[in-house]
């Protein structure tokens, strides 16, 4: 507290010359934010600053007026003539009412700052879920792909039947496309492809090639994994 009361030099022929005398004398002076002076002489008070000229010890202090216990504020203000303690109201209420406007504009200014921060935050918690779901969507459609292409190698090299139905495959290709989300269906995704076939047919003793169409469709199980829920040959 000892910061906020640090006694500055004054020329006294400068300070009382806007001020007017009183010239209080107190052996000690208790002020409102608790700190007290000794061998105190309140010298003036100028009305249009609300200010008291205090000499404590050696010490000269220019306090506000509104510090001084109320009934030694009374005595200084019934020492003064009665246009300056109108005057004194008035500069006293001005400060009040620009008090009063700096109080509002710091909650206001702590409103917008809480505003924004609550913004800011709202603003990444959904940067957050789109980032995920992003994530989500970039690894759906990369195992769409992965899986597609591991469900076509095995079912035209094991389960596939061209021909007479006594053939061998013996060579094929699988050609994907981009996969794509289905509309309505979070987590499910398709693809089509085609598979290039050369077989060998026993009955025939011949080799013979084909081409079919084929669509895969990959669906999020209940524990978030991908799997193949759906091969159409087309």
């Amino acid at each position: 507290m000892l910061r906020a009361f640090t006694p500055f030099l004054l020329s006294a022929a400068v300070v009382l010359a806007a001020a007017y005398d009183v010239n209080l004398p107190y052996a000690s002076l208790a002020l409102k934010n608790g700190r007290t002076l000794a061998d105190v002489t309140i010298k003036s008070f100028d009305h249009e600053n609300g200010k008291v000229v205090v000499m404590a010890g050696r010490n000269l202090h220019s306090l506000q007026i509104e510090l001084l216990p109320d009934e030694v504020a009374a005595r200084v203000l019934a020492l003064v003539p009665e246009e300056s303690k109108a005057l004194a109201r008035d500069e006293k209420a001005g400060r009040k009412q620009e008090q009063r406007g700096q109080e509002n504009a710091k909650q206001e200014l702590k409103r917008q700052t809480r505003e924004e921060r609550q913004r800011a935050a709202a603003a990444k918690k959904q940067a957050d879920r789109d980032n995920a779901e992003a994530q989500a969507r970039t690894r759906l459609i990369a195992r769409t792909k992965e899986l597609a292409r591991e469900k076509a190698d095995y079912y035209f090299r094991y389960e596939y039947k061209p021909g007479s139905g006594s053939s061998v495959v013996i060579r094929q290709g699988v050609t994907l496309g981009e996969p794509e989300e289905v509309s309505g269906w979070p987590g499910r995704c398709r693809v089509s492809g085609n598979v290039g076939l050369q077989f060998y047919d026993s009955r025939g003793s011949s080799f013979s090639t084909t081409v079919r169409e084929f669509e895969v469709t990959v669906q999020k199980n209940a524990r978030g994994i991908e799997e193949v829920v759906d091969f159409t040959l087309k």
